[in-house]
């Protein structure tokens, strides 16, 4: 008589759905994409207690958004390591520290004046934001509503990306669109706040971009005395209609 033993895969709760995306059950040591983010996550422990020894208030250290971001995104990758299962989580809030990338361009003496650290503040807060609303996205759906958690679909992270483009452009294909009810309310709540600073961020972008022409156009038109006044004359009116 012979027995033969199966060995079962293990099997993730909610398998059958898009949760996949988002979690998935595998060793550490076969995991080259957990053992890179591992890699980074040291870097940004260490850099926070840097940080937190340099703070000269920890109280507050401790409450600001940076802070809140390491939280959400360090413990994760050690966690993985004991359960050999990795889960996506709150990682994207990691794309919140691209807001820092215009003080290093700052620091490197890459950004030297007001109006280009101002700009590349705007556009930093602009990515960084979409980016982390994507993660919400496709987050929320790929897992589904709970408490059953049946309604979830299969998104991937720059299918999320495209969605939220298109959706804050006010086209909306609607090849792409939220089945759980958690997020179609963050859609909403984002979409009301969203739109209307993204318009103010794009005015003041083109705002500066505009001075910044400007600002050429009358160096140019100094360089040459023949077309400094005729230049400078068709700056000022087309100011004046609006242009």
């Amino acid at each position: 008589m012979k027995i033969v033993i199966v060995r079962r895969r293990p099997v993730l709760a909610t398998e059958g759905h898009s949760s996949e995306e988002v979690e998935r059950c595998q060793k550490w040591s076969d995991n080259m994409t957990q053992q890179i983010d591992l890699a980074f996550n040291i870097f940004f422990m260490v850099y926070f207690f840097i940080r937190f020894i340099a703070a000269s208030d920890k109280l507050w250290f401790m409450l600001e958004m940076y802070s809140f971001v390491d939280y959400f995104t360090i413990p994760p990758s050690f966690v993985s390591i004991y359960l050999d299962r990795t889960w996506i989580g709150l990682r994207f809030l990691r794309a919140l520290r691209l807001m820092t990338v215009p003080d290093i361009l700052q620091y490197l003496n890459i950004l030297k004046t007001s109006s280009s650290i101002r700009l590349a503040q705007l556009v930093s807060i602009f990515i960084s934001v979409w980016l982390t609303a994507a993660g919400i996205i496709h987050l929320l759906e790929n897992s589904g509503d709970p408490l059953e958690f049946d309604n979830a679909q299969s998104l991937s992270y720059w299918t999320c990306v495209y969605f939220l483009i298109v959706t804050m452009s006010t086209v909306g294909y609607g090849d792409v669109f939220c089945h759980t009810v958690l997020g179609r309310t963050f859609l909403v709540f984002f979409l009301l706040v969203g739109l209307e600073k993204q318009d103010l961020i794009l005015k003041t972008i083109k705002g500066d971009l505009s001075v910044r022409e400007d600002v050429a156009y009358v160096a140019f038109a100094s360089s040459n005395s023949k077309l400094a006044v005729p230049c400078i004359m068709m700056l000022i009116d087309n100011k004046a209609k609006g242009n």
